[in-house]
């Protein structure tokens, strides 16, 4: 196993708005520390090309599970030993395939997981055997139904709420977005208008060179988290959050002093070339991104980032804006109250897939082939 150790500190000024009912803590003066530690993958090569995008953490975050799209198999990685420990096989077509794609995972208690693609949606145990399916679409449901051109998607649930389904409606023809909330034994579907998201048509992109088409949006990003169902964009600085005990629908817009507080460039509905589609993609870098918050619990906090990637080489034509980037730590408190926001000048680049553990927010970082992490922790 390799073990790698970076302590890099530095004093960063942070802009800051107290709330009267929240925490004392002082983040005008705060220290950054961060090291790196890679996993030890034993005889096996770890599943890195989707960037830990089909994956998800124990309950008590002691276990990593990572989908191997190449071999259909759970990669089970033990974060406080450091190695890959076990691959949990699983079935591509057959009565427990997972079909093409599998693209929602999360883990519901020790032996479940929800798994979905394309063509099935269903819990999962570690023997691979489908324990439930879920056909979403071809049911009735009390409250109305799937329209057509919606696409459930960004599913979660909770474990002591395996039959409650939140997600997004998303209809690609319209470029619509809306939130939803599905009880599978209830057979109650509710749906909720996101307003302040229709904003984000104005993102879109279709390529349609006569040969192809292909249709390009902002990221919307749903988290589960104290209670709250989060939803974020990468385009404005801006949550709506869902209450489950209250069953109601917030909106927040926020106000940073370091960056703009949504993206300015509007795409042009239709390119007809991948060099027009390239060019606006790579003027997109230019302007701020947000990325979904991430949940504290041992200091109750959210910790949200954004970045602006430059771009570089552009004499020789090439652009590695991935590792020129300036990158911002937004903080909030339970109550997504914004208490803090800073420049990360430690971090060159922008952080790949993350969460946090121990009080470190544990950044995926690709280390020559192998799964490492780097783990920043704020010093409060």
């Amino acid at each position: 196993m390799k073990n790698q150790l970076i302590i890099l500190l530095s004093v960063l000024l942070f802009a800051c708005g107290k709330n009267k009912n929240e925490t004392q803590t002082d983040f005008s003066n705060i220290s950054f520390s961060m090291d790196t530690v890679v996993v030890d993958p034993g005889d096996e090569i770890i599943y890195l090309q989707w960037s830990l995008g089909v994956s998800d953490l124990s309950g008590d975050k002691n276990f990593l599970y990572n989908f191997n799209m190449n071999d259909y198999t759970l990669e089970k990685i033990d974060l406080e030993e450091l190695k890959l420990v076990e691959k949990l096989p699983y079935e591509k077509e057959g009565p427990n395939g997972l079909g093409m794609f599998p693209n929602d995972f999360y883990v519901l208690g020790e032996d479940r997981f929800f798994i979905g693609g394309f063509e099935a949606k269903g819990f999962y145990n570690h023997e691979g055997e489908r324990l439930e399916k879920f056909d979403f679409k071809k049911r009735e449901y009390e409250g109305g139904g799937f329209l057509e051109g919606e696409d459930f998607s960004s599913i979660v649930s909770l474990e002591d709420q395996p039959q409650t389904f939140y997600g997004l409606l998303r209809n690609w023809t319209d470029k619509s977005v809306e939130f939803a909330k599905l009880n599978h034994d209830a057979n109650q579907f509710k749906k909720y208008e996101l307003p302040e998201f229709v904003k984000l048509k104005d993102f879109f992109m279709e390529l349609n060179d006569g040969t192809r088409r292909m249709i390009m949006g902002p990221s919307i990003m749903l988290d589960a988290s104290e209670g709250k169902i989060i939803l974020s964009n990468d385009a404005a600085n801006e949550f709506y959050w869902y209450d489950i005990e209250k069953d109601s629908l917030y909106y927040q817009l926020y106000e940073s002093q370091l960056t703009e507080n949504e993206r300015k460039i509007k795409f042009p509905p239709v390119v007809e070339s991948q060099a027009e589609l390239r060019e606006m993609m790579e003027k997109a870098k230019e302007e701020i991104r947000f990325m979904a918050p991430v949940w504290d619990e041992e200091k109750a906090l959210f910790y949200r980032f954004s970045y602006i990637e430059k771009q570089a080489g552009q004499d020789s034509g090439t652009v590695e804006s991935e590792a020129n980037a300036q990158v911002y730590l937004t903080i909030f408190d339970r109550d997504l109250n914004m208490v803090g926001e800073s420049p990360v000048g430690v971090l060159k680049k922008r952080p790949g897939n993350h969460f946090v553990k121990g009080g470190k927010i544990w950044m995926y970082e690709n280390m020559d082939d192998e799964l490492g992490f780097v783990r920043l922790s704020l010093l409060l």
